[in-house]
């Protein structure tokens, strides 16, 4: 399609300024064109210009190409060139010629409108005659490739921040509505200062380049003005010393400084789409932005740009391989078959690890996984070394699973030199589900890690001993199974657990049962396998059954006691759940395995604290601690061996084997004594002994007087309680004799010690009282038979003793208070 021309020259000063007139106009222009044409074509020469100039100067100005949006849509794109014909005046001495794009419509042959810097149809006059419509412009020989890319090159530090501003002034096709203030409000204008405004044509004709062609078609642009706060269009060239119109302004006008080395840089560097458009400018390559618009329509698209970019051989920074590894996971299959091999080998070069970011790495990762299955592993062997690469250095994602063959040869021998040593230092500083996946990958790699292995084992071995009741464990299974350098660290490190808790790996053997089939002894972990399995002992299993289930552990356990002592810990702590077998249990134990087999385990100590800590009614306890002092004397501390010796003298009271001429008061308070704090099961079993051997009839003479003066509360206690309860008090209404004996007992320590009189006299008034009257007059006659068979005296007494409303009496004589 063919261009209507215009040309316009200055026009006399009229009420709002300088003016433009038409000198020559293709017929059919539109109206509206010609009016808005008026208003935007105008020259002002730099501040300072003389005014009178000769030619050579003349042709030094400035030169302005501009394209700008109309109202109707199109585009009017002008070049002002001055001519130094203004009478004497330079601001009017120019002249403009300007082509007319309709809306939609791009230059004949397709080229942006900054294509037609310098062409040659450009007109520094008008015509004499209507001008025919223009088919189209010559290519521009200061534009092309090569100076491009040297301009590029040499304003390499400013292209990010360039390509960044781009980004926020442009709006495509149909951002504007055109005219002279069609942009007002629309966004900020990208203000590029240089000295030269064929500079400011080179960096439009780089900003046409990099974006969609749409984009770069509705491109405005003017390469020179004086005063940018009228410019409507959205890059605007302005020389050094008129830039500071617009500075600090930074809402309505991005500025580039690039007249002065240096002055440029800023946002671009966290735009990661415009570092890689300045990558490759650098590189001279501007068909990648056309190939990347192919292959995604979005305008700015990162990934899309630096997919393309990788395979035109541009080196990526991090974020610019994350944005290609990214676009790639979504759209697989926008890249052919043919092409992913020289593509990943791009994005992932061989050699030294890249200086990448965890964002590039999860990407890397994520794109591995996407892949995996639609591409062979030839293929992806570069991305598989990088993910791998990644994952071995802190920060890095998880690390994938490996199918079979997924490196080759080479490449994982030299992935393994290159990795052993992070390997091994993270397999000992990661977090276990990390160590677990990095050990996964030494294996797959063949790294040695020997060295760090037990502190791996330890780790896993002691998560699944706090994994809670009903925690999922398949995968820890699953490592177990897998792992062939694991598993047997893991069994160890389970081995050595059992020893210290042996109940919370027979716990973690019921949640996650393990194959034992090993040569290794394992024997403290063999006994938990044992108490795990169905039918174990477990809570309400009664104490023979348990003395048959250490048996079977101890059996389980693959040793002999007399070869491995150190067994019966963990036995005794499975059987009984952690707790104290019962002494019966204690003592056939002891007589099963002698005493040297508890001597080398140390569990003679379990031993005693079951005989001190058995319940006060449990008379096997004190045989048990008869035994303990035969079998462990030399063992014992002095106060344990007198705690021992009460607990074994309350089973000498109890059977009647204490000696008759002992003063046995006397000697359980001893005892006591020299054991110092002594479990009070203990010194109840020895006062309930002690009481019930002095409720007897065939007790010595003096033994109940011996309590009585002693005055010790806990021994008057503990025989008023053997006399005040159910059995006493039916052996007191019911036997004649036994409350004959203790009517005469009591009365016969009379004045013993005060203690004792308080007991008396409750025992008297509380306990013996209440039987007497609940006796038939019958029984209270055989009972005053029995005291007149000891002595007529204690039947008299009783008798007044018994007498209602003599006892406050009686008591008071006989000292009861």
């Amino acid at each position: 399609m063919s261009l209507a021309q215009l040309h316009y020259t200055p026009a006399p000063a009229g009420p709002d300024g300088p003016g433009c007139a038409r000198t020559a106009v293709t017929p059919g222009t539109p109206p509206s064109v010609l009016r808005e044409a008026v208003a935007l074509l105008g020259y002002e020469p730099p501040q300072g210009t003389p005014a009178d100039l000769c030619d050579e100067r003349l042709r030094a100005l400035p030169k302005a190409l501009s394209c700008t949006a109309l109202s109707d849509g199109g585009r009017l794109l002008a070049r002002v060139v001055p001519t130094g014909s203004g009478q004497g005046d330079p601001a009017g001495a120019f002249h403009a010629h300007a082509v007319y794009l309709p809306p939609g419509t791009p230059l004949p042959g397709g080229a942006p409108p900054i294509a037609a810097w310098g062409a040659p149809e450009w007109r520094t006059q008008a015509p004499e005659e209507a001008p025919p419509p223009l088919a189209g412009f010559s290519p521009s020989a200061v534009l092309d490739r090569a100076g491009l890319t040297a301009f590029a090159l040499a304003r390499s530090a400013a292209l990010p921040a360039f390509f960044a501003a781009l980004r926020r002034v442009t709006r495509g096709p149909g951002g504007g509505d055109g005219g002279a203030s069609g942009l007002a409000g629309a966004g900020p204008q990208l203000v590029v200062v240089e000295d030269d405004p064929v500079h400011v044509a080179r960096w439009t004709a780089l900003a046409a380049a990099v974006l969609p062609r749409a984009w770069a078609h509705a491109l405005t642009f003017t390469t020179y003005t004086r005063h940018p706060r009228l410019a409507p269009q959205e890059i605007l060239g302005v020389r050094p010393e008129d830039s500071s119109a617009v500075l600090g302004d930074a809402e309505h006008y991005l500025v580039l400084d690039a007249s002065r080395p240096g002055a440029a840089g800023g946002p671009g560097e966290d735009d990661v789409w415009a570092r890689t458009a300045a990558a490759v400018w650098r590189r001279g390559l501007p068909e990648v932005f056309a190939r990347a618009e192919a292959l995604s329509p979005q305008p700015f698209d990162a990934g899309a740009l630096a997919v393309v970019a990788a395979e035109a051989g541009v080196e990526l920074d991090s974020p610019a391989r994350a944005a290609a590894a990214h676009l790639l996971c979504e759209r697989p299959a926008a890249v052919g078959g043919d092409r992913w091999e020289a593509l990943l080998a791009a994005l992932c070069p061989a050699g030294e690890r890249l200086a990448g970011t965890p964002v590039e790495a999860a990407a890397r990762a994520r794109l591995l996984g996407v892949l995996t299955d639609p591409l062979p592993a030839a293929v992806l062997a570069p991305l598989t070394a990088a993910v791998l690469t990644d994952a071995v250095h802190e920060g890095g994602p998880a690390v994938p699973a490996l199918r079979p063959g997924a490196l080759p040869e080479p490449l994982r021998r030299s992935l393994a030199a290159g990795l052993a040593g992070p390997l091994r230092r993270q397999l000992a500083e990661a977090e276990l589900p990390r160590a677990l996946g990095l050990l996964h990958l030494a294996q797959s790699l063949e790294v040695d890690c020997a060295a760090v292995l037990p502190g791996v084992a330890d780790r896993l071995a002691q998560a699944l001993l706090c994994a809670e009741e009903g925690t999922a464990t398949p995968e820890a299974a699953g490592v177990l199974r897998d792992s062939r350098w694991l598993r047997m660290p893991v069994l160890d490190a389970l081995e050595e657990r059992a020893v210290a808790d042996p109940g919370a790996v027979a716990a973690l053997l019921r949640r996650l049962p393990l194959d034992l089939d090993t040569e290794r002894a394992l024997p403290h972990l063999r006994m938990c396998a044992a108490v795990a399995a169905p039918g174990g002992p477990g809570p309400g299993v009664t104490d023979p059954d348990r003395t048959e289930a250490l048996r079977s552990v101890l059996r389980a356990s693959g040793t002999s006691l007399f070869a491995a002592p150190e067994v019966l810990p963990t036995a005794l702590a499975l059987v009984w759940e952690g707790g104290l077998p019962s002494a019966a249990a204690a003592r056939l134990l002891v007589k099963e395995t002698g005493s040297d087999v508890h001597r080398a385990a140390g569990t003679w100590r379990t031993l005693v604290a079951t005989a001190l800590h058995a319940p006060a009614d449990d008379w096997a306890a004190p045989e048990l601690a008869a035994d303990l002092l035969r079998c462990f004397l030399d063992l014992l501390t002095p106060p344990t061996r007198a705690a021992l010796s009460l607990r074994a003298y309350a089973g000498d009271l109890g059977s009647g084997r204490a000696a008759a001429d002992e003063d046995w008061s006397a000697r359980v308070q001893t005892l006591r004594a020299e054991a110092g704090e002594v479990p009070a099961v203990v010194v109840e079993q020895a006062g309930a002994a002690l009481a019930g051997r002095l409720l007897r009839a065939d007790r010595p003479e003096g033994q109940l007087y011996s309590l009585a003066a002693t005055g010790d509360e806990a021994l008057l206690a503990a025989y008023h309680q053997a006399v005040d309860c159910a059995d006493g008090r039916e052996r007191l209404r019911t036997g004649a004799a036994f409350a004959a004996d203790c009517f005469v007992a009591w009365h016969s320590c009379e004045g013993a010690s005060q203690a004792w009189e308080r007991t008396r006299a409750a025992l008297l008034d509380q306990v013996l009282r209440p039987a007497v009257r609940a006796r038939s007059p019958q029984e209270v006659l055989a009972l005053e038979e029995e005291l007149a068979r000891v002595a007529e005296r204690w039947a008299e007494r009783f008798r007044a003793w018994n007498r209602p409303g003599a006892f406050g009496r009686l008591v008071r004589r006989w000292g009861g208070r």
